[in-house]
């Protein structure tokens, strides 16, 4: 239904005679474009366009939603009046126009109160300046592109004391401005009771409910609280959670045998997640060995009021998420690898080794060599082994022969071929800053009495990823088998 032109509504020359013949040109606000215009009320005779007045300056004008522009000329095409900016039917309701936006669009006063469906990513929303804007002037964006989108105000401006605010798929936002910048309503997110995929870089802000199975493609930042679903799976392809928020996971059945976190899924090392229990009372439960959850030695981490945060890191090499810090009284997980066996090849390694490690355990079983040789341990890092730097000395019991320590920590001075050895090298992280580590061994010979016991001190170039057991080179080993155990 149209509404009145609220203006010229008796139409004068300059000289303040009707305007006979004169004509009324309309057009989209801002613009050169023709917009049309009625007879009557009910749009169902459209005004040419420029409008021709009578001998008395007059013309029934209804205008249709949206914004106008009106040139007002004579007969000969003379210029009298000009306006713009002027609203239509309903134009001064909120979501009186639904606009839909594919490209890069700058919004001008032609969008107050209007709806911005926008149906493409990546693009920009660029705002007009707060202060031609004016104080309350708003209007509304729902994003239904796919991916994000960025609302980008005028120059120095700020929306919500940002330079920029994104607004992801599935997200509805309302966009206001106090006449010096901009601040929205709220960012409503269309993301419960059902599943959702989110590609490229994400970040939400304020506070998120998940209610379904969610997919995350690229870095994912949450700065306020998250919650998901008991029976969602959250599952991370690619790319980095950056816990600025915390990751709620809640036992909305008030039954915490069934929240094991078996769901939970990730793409590459070092992903880091924080699962809180709500204030509420309620518990959950992080349980161990279920799906690819590794806490303690199956012992189960319940959270509550009193104890609430589990940290985990995700490690790719054991397709697992490893618990790396959890609440006061709660032992920290230890992970033996699978024994490898020590009847060929002149070195053992282990290469798994995730990140947050502060104890390794070499345990060396029945193990001998085909030739004389030495038994050292190596540790590594990204860069690879490390061959030189380790301080400390190993001295045999029985024969009182020792050996001070240079590419490797001597777990056996010397050996031949006949002799078998079991026992166990332990070492721990002194200093974070450094990659410092500290070692001491005691192993036995299974065929006599004799006894080495020994000392080291290694610093590595970076953080510790692997183990290598060794002997001088060219002896191979013949027997036995080699594991090892990290803790946290």
């Amino acid at each position: 239904m149209a509404t009145f032109a609220p203006v010229f509504q008796q139409y004068f020359d300059n000289n303040g005679d009707p305007l006979k013949g004169g004509k009324l040109e309309t057009y989209e606000a801002g613009t050169s474009t023709p917009k049309i215009t009625y007879t009557s009320e009910d749009e169902s005779t459209p005004n040419t366009n420029p409008v021709v007045l009578d001998a008395g300056g007059r013309a029934d004008i209804w205008l249709e939603s949206g914004s106008y522009r009106f040139v007002l000329r004579d007969s000969a095409d003379n210029l009298i009046a000009e306006l713009d900016d002027i609203t239509g039917a309903a134009a001064n309701v909120f979501g009186n126009a639904v606009v839909d936006v594919s490209t890069n669009l700058n919004v001008t006063s032609v969008y107050r109160n209007a709806v911005l469906r926008v149906d493409t990513s990546p693009i920009t929303l660029t705002l007009l300046p707060a202060a031609t804007a004016g104080e309350g002037f708003l209007f509304s964006v729902k994003n239904i592109s796919g991916g994000d989108i960025t609302i980008d105000p005028d120059l120095a401006e700020l929306i919500d004391g940002q330079a920029t605010l994104i607004l992801q798929d599935g997200q509805s936002i309302i966009i206001v401005s106090d006449g010096n910048g901009w601040v929205s309503l709220f960012i409503a997110p269309d993301i419960v009771d059902q599943n959702n995929t989110f590609t490229g870089n994400n970040t939400f802000t304020g506070n998120n409910d998940f209610q379904g199975d969610d997919t995350f493609s690229g870095d994912v930042t949450f700065t306020g609280a998250v919650s998901f679903a008991d029976d969602g799976e959250l599952t991370i392809n690619a790319g980095e959670i950056t816990p600025t928020g915390v990751y709620h996971r809640v036992d909305t059945e008030g039954d915490a045998a069934t929240d094991d976190l078996e769901t939970i899924t990730a793409g590459d090392s070092g992903q880091k997640l924080i699962i809180r229990a709500e204030s509420d009372a309620r518990e959950v439960v992080i349980k161990h060995n279920v799906g690819n959850i590794v806490t303690s030695d199956e012992l189960d981490i319940t959270l509550g009021t009193d104890q609430k945060n589990v940290s985990f890191a995700y490690d790719t090499n054991l397709s697992l998420w490893v618990v790396t810090s959890q609440p006061k009284n709660q032992a920290l997980p230890s992970i033996t690898e699978t024994a490898q066996s020590s009847t060929s090849g002149t070195a053992i390694d282990f290469t798994s080794i995730p990140s947050g490690v502060k104890k390794v355990t070499i345990m060396i079983d029945g193990v001998s060599m085909n030739a004389s040789s030495s038994i050292r341990v190596q540790l590594g890092s990204a860069g690879g082994f490390e061959t030189s730097g380790y301080a400390g000395t190993t001295g045999e019991g029985g024969s009182g022969s020792k050996s001070t320590h240079s590419d490797g920590f001597l777990m056996i001075v010397s050996g031949n071929s006949s002799r078998t050895y079991s026992g166990q090298l332990i070492f721990n992280l002194l200093d974070d800053a450094t990659n410092s580590w500290v070692g001491s061994s005691v192993t036995g010979r299974t065929d006599s009495a004799d006894v080495y016991m020994g000392g080291v001190s290694k610093s590595l170039s970076d953080t510790l990823t692997q183990v290598r057991v060794a002997g001088n080179g060219t002896a191979t080993f013949d027997a036995g088998t080699i594991n090892v155990k990290y803790e946290f």
